[in-house]
């Protein structure tokens, strides 16, 4: 993993995060539950299946901006992004093609208005801006479906926050 913050100008900052994972098994037997005496079947080599992607990456970058009647205006513009990735399951190398997740990147967007004096701020925002569509949940039932789940579609929003007493 490699995680950078810096404020590289008055006003300005940015992050990025990046991870990766090599998941994989290297010497993995696996027993047969249902004949004891059996030979167990080699699973070395595979991928794990625990719905982690190989790599992740993280970034955003907000500037605070000021404003003639002394208020900050701060957008800011961040991306999460991910390798695609088998949901699989409890037996390696067992994957249904109904739970695979492509990779993707999923943007959020905020911008939020500070007056100079007053104790209050408000905020416009928005997540996973672009409406991708992202597996949740995905697994087997016992008619022998699946059942897939998704995160949530684009949303918007308006917050307004209010501090009262101290600082």
């Amino acid at each position: 993993e490699l995680e950078m913050r810096a404020s590289p100008w008055d006003g300005g900052f940015i992050s990025f995060d990046i991870g990766v994972l090599n998941s994989d098994y290297k010497n993995f037997l696996i027993p047969d539950l249902n004949d004891l005496s059996a030979a167990p079947r080699d699973a070395s080599n595979t991928d794990i299946k625990n719905r982690t992607p190989d790599w992740t990456f993280t970034a955003s970058v907000e500037h605070a901006f000021l404003l003639a009647n002394g208020a900050t205006l701060t957008p800011q513009l961040g991306v999460y992004s991910q390798d695609d990735y088998e949901w699989g399951t409890d037996v390696p190398g067992d994957v249904s093609p109904n739970c695979h997740q492509d990779s993707y990147a999923k943007w959020r967007f905020r911008t939020t208005y500070g007056p100079q004096v007053g104790n209050w701020q408000a905020s416009l925002f928005g997540y996973n801006i672009t409406d991708e569509e992202i597996l949740y949940r995905c697994g087997g039932n016992r008619g022998g479906s699946y059942k897939t789940l998704h995160q949530a579609p684009s949303q918007w929003g308006a917050e307004f926050t209010m501090n009262f007493g101290g600082n």
